[in-house]
């Protein structure tokens, strides 16, 4: 709607691999409606920024180390939302 303001979308990414993790926050970085909140290598600390930031979105790689993406993306989910 014109004139009103919504705030940046917050994004929180996920990889192991660096090239991704620079590549991606280089994007966010030149988005005015979007800001990068946390990124990290492996699915523990994912869950931890989560829980601490509370992302608009996350993008998670399937395989990290520690705790792949799909057992990563259940945690948030059963611990944050209920029915």
């Amino acid at each position: 709607m014109p004139g009103q303001t919504t705030s940046p979308i917050r994004l929180l990414v996920a990889d192991d691999h660096p090239l991704v993790l620079a590549g991606i926050g280089a994007i966010v970085s030149g988005q005015s409606d979007m800001t990068l909140v946390g990124e990290t290598g492996d699915g523990i600390e994912a869950v931890a920024l989560f829980k601490a930031h509370r992302s608009d979105l996350t993008l998670i790689d399937l395989q990290m180390p520690r705790l792949n993406g799909l057992a990563t993306q259940r945690r948030p989910r059963t611990r944050f939302f209920t029915t």
